[in-house]
């Protein structure tokens, strides 16, 4: 699994939606530790989110897989959320210690959803949607200038995301959008070098001859013929 990070920028109005997702996330992950402590079972867990908490089925579902996992790797330990150490020493002031519980929000990839739920890449516009809901969809901003590999690392995500191939698993945390996914599978999908997204090809078949032409089209669906060709069949 690879993970790669982009910064992000948001107005001061979802700032606020994410913070209080991210808050209430945080809280359920904690919540469903301490219930795997008590000998809770996953569907138990899921099922009293689903009562106490205010938020989508999905970052239910999440919040209680991220727990489950946390609480398989520290069975016999004692898990602390946070940087509480440093609290009591007086080391960080209580905003910092309450910035330091927040996991932000967790969205694992599913590939029948177009690799994941709740998150969508649109490179052309430099951007990731935020689908907070059916009716609530929010841009994120990128705002780091992408060198020719960042980019095309965000473009085969976007393809191979929309064609239902790759989960791709989003965490958003303050201004960063961390994306992780199975390089192994992306490698793979690597046969069709240096495509471009906005040039289609078209096939025209009659009896006596084939047309091809190749458009290329620009943001306002403008199109310019790049090549036409007809083939002439009578001979053969």
């Amino acid at each position: 699994m690879k993970t790669i990070i982009y910064k992000i920028k948001m107005t001061d109005d979802l700032q606020k939606v994410v913070s209080e997702d991210s808050r209430i996330y945080s809280s359920m992950v904690r919540f469903s530790f301490n219930r795997y402590k008590e000998g809770c079972s996953y569907k138990e867990v899921y099922n009293i989110l689903a009562k106490t908490f205010q938020i989508g089925s999905h970052l239910r579902n999440c919040a209680a897989r991220q727990a489950s996992g946390i609480y398989n790797l520290n069975k016999d330990k004692k898990v602390v959320f946070g940087k509480f150490k440093r609290f009591q020493r007086g080391l960080i002031s209580k905003e910092e210690l309450k910035d330091s519980r927040n996991c932000g929000i967790w969205s694992e990839g599913e590939v029948p959803y177009r690799g994941n739920r709740l998150f969508k890449i649109d490179v052309e516009n430099q951007k990731i949607i935020y689908k907070r809901s059916r009716n609530e969809h929010f841009d994120l901003e990128i705002v780091e200038k992408l060198n020719d590999k960042r980019k095309a690392i965000l473009q085969k995500l976007q393809v191979l995301m929309q064609e239902k191939k790759l989960p791709v698993t989003f965490r958003l945390k303050k201004d960063k959008i961390y994306i992780s996914y199975d390089e192994k599978t992306v490698e793979k999908e690597k046969q069709f070098k240096n495509l471009f997204q906005n040039r289609i090809l078209g096939i025209d078949l009659n009896p006596n001859y084939f047309g091809i032409s190749i458009l290329e089209f620009d943001r306002k669906d403008n199109y310019k013929v790049i090549y036409k060709e007809a083939i002439d069949l009578e001979k053969l």
